[in-house]
């Protein structure tokens, strides 16, 4: 387990990792040099120098390097090189910490960018079965938690050189120490393999716990309207409070753990210090100083090894982070979009021209379009109606290129779909759905967003098209007015038309409109469809729409039902002939409206 977490590190660390070893090491064993250091100094301050621990032991050999390096055995010298020998400590682990903070944060941003690349180079049908709120928690949380698990296990090398430095000075100073925890850290260890497996098991119930209260959450707050306008606080708090509950007592269990194994530690640790000390002062005799210097090596060696069982455990709460954070990233790169990485650059000439032919697209079993035919003509505007689930999303998939047909043919300006460069072709598409993502930034850039060629005079020219070049005018910095991520400072209408000068920046060739107008009013929809009007013929336009007042003005409808083109024909047409365009119309106007 801990090697795979290294190896995985090592893809993007490289030469990190081999550089945090040896200033661990340097690390370690200038606490061991300064440790050792402690003999001759308090020979100098009188301390009992007759001991066992200066017979032929650690002693002699500090003060053979000393003579070597001709420091003299003097109290001024030896505080010297102590205090020279504690800064160069002290540099040491500041470089020791700063390149950890620098591996693991740069470890976590490789997994977040891998992970979210990933899943949004998948196709569309992956997209679609996903559960956003687990995506969000792989790329955020559990990418999270796979680079506290590297830290944690640096942490663990790093308590490896201090365990080993010390036990190195045990065996000069007092070799019964490094016995009776080796014999200690046994038992403990078959002690407490309960709660390693219990830790294991906690850290796979952290990833469902977190993605549950991660959906729960952005259900509310996305349809928090609902929640308001129906009196429904309590009950949204409730199933709310239910997910936050879960989270804390997993993540309660999973604080408890790590700290129940210190507690086991150091409680047994401070029963076998004390019987040590009986036993060495009133058994064995040994002189108090060496009992001081035996204590002090005990307890920093000890509580190594009591920090490597800690960060052990802690280390296999969040192990289970990475092996999730490949399952995802293995699905999404299965169901990635092949595409050449250069593609050859292609675009109607003018107004983009879509003709289908007996298209048939099945999802498994199910018919999600049959034997469906179909022509846009190059500059027409086209609209698709019919009941949910009719099939008109799959078609629009169909003509943007997220689907492909199983039968039947495709073609934009004669040429098949399939032998298209996607990229090129998605490119000449403009593309406004209900709800318009507007990011956080100015006007400017929301409009240009996705085109890094557009200059000013291009997002103007694309806010006329769209009908909001005047309401940007009236905003306190027009065009560099910052707008936040909601964009609460501005309406439905305004949103759609900022989508929409977005989706024309760029000279496209087929403006698609999924439902665009079903959220606005009758002066916004006026507005928006009034821009519309006025790109008729300079490029080809297709309107889905549930409301169908919005289809008042398109040159040829297409109805819908249960995957199947039932009606065909102008608006006149197909309310005169009582199908099932007239009935949805009657339902939704009056006879005698004035058309």
């Amino acid at each position: 387990m801990y090697w795979v977490t290294l190896l995985d590190a090592w893809k993007f660390l490289r030469w990190k990792l081999p550089l945090l070893a040896v200033v661990m090491c340097v690390s370690s064993v200038l606490e061991g040099v300064g440790l050792s250091m402690l003999v001759p100094l308090l020979a100098q301050l009188g301390v009992d120098s007759s001991s066992t621990i200066s017979e032929g032991g650690k002693q002699d050999v500090v003060g053979s390097i000393l003579s070597v390096l001709h420091v003299p055995n003097e109290l001024g010298p030896l505080m010297t090189v102590l205090v020279c020998i504690l800064l160069l400590q002290v540099a040491s682990t500041f470089l020791l910490r700063f390149l950890e903070a620098y591996s693991t944060t740069q470890y976590t941003a490789k997994w977040q960018e891998r992970l979210f690349a990933s899943v949004i180079n998948a196709n569309w049908p992956y997209l679609q079965a996903s559960r956003p709120e687990v995506q969000v928690n792989q790329i955020v949380s559990e990418s999270s938690r796979n680079s506290a698990a590297l830290s944690l296990l640096l942490q663990m090398m790093n308590s490896c050189f201090y365990i080993f430095v010390y036990s190195v000075i045990a065996c000069f100073t007092a070799w019964q120490v490094v016995v009776g925890l080796v014999v200690a850290g046994g038992l403990i260890f078959v002690i407490t393999r309960p709660i390693s497996d219990v830790s294991r098991k906690t850290s796979a119930e952290v990833t469902t716990v977190s993605e549950g209260l991660y959906g729960c959450v952005q259900d509310f707050l996305q349809n928090a309207k609902l929640v308001k306008a129906t009196a429904t606080e309590v009950t949204a708090l409730g199933d709310v409070n239910r997910a936050i509950g879960r989270y804390r007592q997993i993540f309660l269990r999973a604080g408890v753990i790590p700290a129940l194994m210190q507690a086991i530690y150091m409680g047994f640790g401070y029963v076998l210090l004390a019987a040590g000390v009986w036993f060495g002062i009133a058994r064995a005799e040994i002189p108090v100083s060496a009992v001081v210097v035996t204590i002090y090596i005990f307890l920093r060696l000890y509580t190594q090894l009591s920090n490597f069982q800690q960060l052990r455990q802690s280390y296999l709460l969040s192990a289970s982070a990475l092996t999730n954070c490949k399952n995802e990233l293995e699905k999404a790169e299965a169901a990635a979009e092949h595409q050449p990485v250069i593609e050859r650059p292609w675009a109607p000439s003018g107004a983009a021209e879509v003709e289908l032919n007996n298209v048939s697209v099945f999802y498994d079993e199910t018919i999600a379009l049959d034997k469906v035919s179909m022509a846009i003509p190059a500059g027409s505007v086209v609209g698709l109606a019919g009941p949910s689930g009719a099939g008109k999303s799959t078609l629009v998939d169909l003509i943007v290129g997220l689907a492909m047909p199983t039968s039947g043919e495709l073609s934009v300006e004669g040429q098949l779909i399939q032998s298209i460069p996607m990229g090129s072709w998605r490119r000449q598409i403009g593309y406004v759905s209900q709800e318009t993502l507007i990011i956080k930034g100015t006007v400017a850039s929301n409009i240009a967003w996705g085109d890094v060629s557009a200059n000013r005079e291009d997002i103007e020219n694309a806010a006329k098209m769209a009908n909001a070049h005047e309401f940007i005018m009236g905003m306190p910095d027009g065009y560099d007015t910052v707008i936040g991520g909601r964009a609460i400072r501005m309406s439905g209408g305004q949103r759609q038309r900022i989508g929409l000068a977005r989706a024309l920046i760029g000279a496209k060739k087929l403006l698609i409109l999924d439902e665009a107008t079903s959220a606005l009013d009758a002066e916004s929809e006026s507005k928006l469809l009034q821009a519309v009007d006025e790109l008729r013929g300079g490029i080809s336009i297709i309107m889905i729409a549930h409301r169908l007042s919005t289809l008042k003005h398109v040159d040829k409808i297409y109805v819908l039902d249960e995957g199947r083109v039932i009606e065909s024909g102008t608006l006149q047409d197909l309310i005169s002939s009582n199908g099932m365009f007239s009935k949805l119309w009657a339902l939704q106007f009056s006879k005698n409206e004035d058309l």
